[in-house]
């Protein structure tokens, strides 16, 4: 363990670090879509989901408002993870009282934007998925993908 006083003041330098590219990144995205930024960092819940998350970015383009969601992932294709993620978002903020149309992932890497709308096919499967975690969760039931485990923060939990 090392003590040391300056450590308030590096972690703030970190979150500012980290802040700034964000930001860098919401701007690259807004150079790509246009647009123009709402709101930024905004928590949303529900209770009857049983879920919480901080959406990156509201933003506003051709009058309607869209969630956008900033990965520094490496990835050229959509994530299912991420589009599902980001699906979650946008009917989070619609039960706050966020009227948003849909929702865009912008992958910072590959400079490329995907946009997500909400049907009733994809917003029925992640019903499902959100119904299966809070299962797994309350069962312990393991993912079948173990390579998972090692990052899972549920992983107390479970029989794996």
């Amino acid at each position: 363990i090392v003590l040391s006083t300056n450590y308030p003041q590096m972690s703030f330098e970190y979150v500012e670090i980290a802040k700034d590219l964000e930001d860098e990144a919401i701007r690259e995205a807004l150079e790509i879509i246009g647009g123009e930024i709402v709101a930024r960092k905004i928590e949303v819940s529900s209770h009857r989901l049983g879920l919480y998350g901080i959406i990156d970015c509201i933003v506003k383009l051709g009058g309607r408002l869209y969630v956008l969601e900033v990965k520094d992932a490496p990835h050229e294709n959509l994530m299912i993870s991420h589009k599902f993620q980001t699906l979650a978002y946008v009917l989070l903020a619609k039960e706050t009282g966020i009227n948003v149309r849909g929702g865009m992932i912008y992958y910072k890497r590959a400079r490329k934007i995907f946009h997500i709308k909400p049907s009733k096919d994809s917003v029925k499967t992640l019903l499902r998925i959100i119904e299966y975690i809070h299962k797994s969760i309350k069962l312990g039931m393991p993912t079948i993908y173990g390579k998972k485990c090692a990052t899972c923060s549920y992983r107390h939990l479970c029989d794996r």
